[in-house]
């Protein structure tokens, strides 16, 4: 579950519904999607604590509004080696969205 591309891909496997997810691995992945997008649209890690280390604690992604931005972004983020997904933005009250929270100890 520390592997949110992972946890979002079974997601879909299992028709749970997510916001519209992307999983661009190259700079030609990004380019082939930027105008594909419904802008703004949000740019996270698969890997949290990974991506707070070099991006500080409390940074949890990237709000982009243009497939430029887009295109800046990513080419930062791939430059450390970090894996990011881009989602929809899912607007509106908090009825919108919903929430899946589970604790597992060290037996599983």
């Amino acid at each position: 579950m520390v592997d949110k591309g992972r946890q979002y891909t079974l997601a879909e496997r299992l028709g749970i519904p997510i916001a519209e997810t992307r999983y661009p691995a190259t700079m030609a992945d990004v380019q082939a999607m930027q105008h594909e997008l419904d802008y703004p649209v949000f740019i996270k890690p698969y890997v949290g604590h990974l991506w707070r280390e070099i991006y500080g604690g409390a940074h949890k992604g990237f709000k982009v509004n243009t497939p430029q931005e887009l295109v800046a972004r990513y080419r930062e983020i791939f430059q450390t080696g970090l894996q990011a997904m881009t989602q929809t933005i899912i607007t509106g009250p908090d009825t919108n969205l919903y929430e899946v929270t589970f604790y597992m100890d060290r037996y599983g």
